[in-house]
Order: C-alpha cells, then sequence, then structure tokens
C-alpha cells in the first residue's frame, strides 16, 4: 500500500516499535533499565514467553507487507528459535545472567 497509513497501520507501527524499544533496553544489560523491565515485564525472563512475545512482535511485524517488515519479520522468528534454544539448553547461562541484575 503506497501513501498515508490507515490508523490501524499506525497502531501496529506504534506497538512493533514499542515492542523493540523493550527488547532492545532489556539486552544493553544496563542494570538500572533491567531491573525496571524484570520488575514490569516478567514474562521477558521466562524462556517459553519470551519465544511467545518475539513471534507475537514477528507476526505484527509481518503484518505491514513491506519488504523491510518483512526481513525484521523473518529475523525475529530466527532469533526467537535461536533464544529459545539457548536459554533451554543452557540453562546455567540463563540463571548467571538473572543473578547479575
Amino acid at each position: 500500500m503506497q501513501g498515508t497509513l490507515s490508523p490501524s497501520q499506525w497502531i501496529l507501527a506504534g506497538y512493533g516499535a514499542s515492542s523493540g524499544i523493550l527488547l532492545l533496553c532489556l539486552e544493553t544489560q544496563l542494570t538500572f533499565l533491567k531491573d525496571r523491565i524484570a520488575d514490569s515485564f516478567g514474562f521477558l525472563f521466562n524462556p517459553v514467553l519470551r519465544f511467545l512475545f518475539l513471534l507475537l512482535t514477528a507476526s505484527v511485524s509481518w503484518l505491514h507487507h513491506h519488504i523491510f517488515s518483512d526481513a525484521v519479520a523473518i529475523a525475529l522468528i530466527v532469533v526467537a528459535v535461536l533464544n529459545l534454544y539457548v536459554m533451554c539448553r543452557f540453562p546455567t547461562l540463563w540463571e548467571i545472567q538473572k543473578t547479575n541484575r
């Protein structure tokens, strides 16, 4: 679709951007950000719920039907699968990261 975005597309874009910022702030490993995110968004510290959140974010990106958003959606799916594998395969690594909060 060319031209202006519909209100539903603006809402999806806002949700995608806010979830991306949330993930960026979580992965920066800054203690003051990570503590606040852990208090408010504890599901990101559970492997399965984080996997589902990444899939939800990928589906939001996929709905825009643009080449860049499709590439982002595919990348998010790959990251979700790899993240789930690492978090389930190496739980001690995950526990070390949780204690470094």
